[in-house]
């Protein structure tokens, strides 16, 4: 009967150990999550400057009478506009976020 204590006693170990992995597993999850957000960030800024080149190039093209469709240019530059101010809305949440977390006590 106490064998049987024992060998119960062991399961509970083994279950431990295997929490004690997934911690292992939660910290490269963590790194992953870090590499995406580091890449979507980044393609997120490459796209707002390939619209604004875009746009650049449309806007002196609209200028020498090269351009035939002034709807797309405007268009675009709304784009650009929104893409800018959402960017910044971001910004400033990131930045409030990093505030917050700054002022608390441990």
């Amino acid at each position: 009967m106490i064998d049987k204590i024992g060998s119960i006693a062991n399961i509970s170990n083994i279950s431990n150990i295997t929490s004690i992995k997934n911690m292992g597993n939660n910290k490269i999850s963590t790194v992953q999550q870090k590499s995406e957000f580091d890449n979507l960030l980044g393609n997120a800024v490459k796209d707002i400057v390939e619209s604004e080149k875009t746009n650049a190039e449309n806007l002196s093209k609209l200028a020498s009478g090269n351009l035939d469709n002034i709807n797309e240019t405007l268009i675009g530059i709304v784009e650009s506009d929104l893409t800018i101010q959402y960017t910044m809305q971001i910004r400033n949440k990131i930045v409030e976020a990093y505030k917050e977390i700054m002022g608390m006590q441990i």
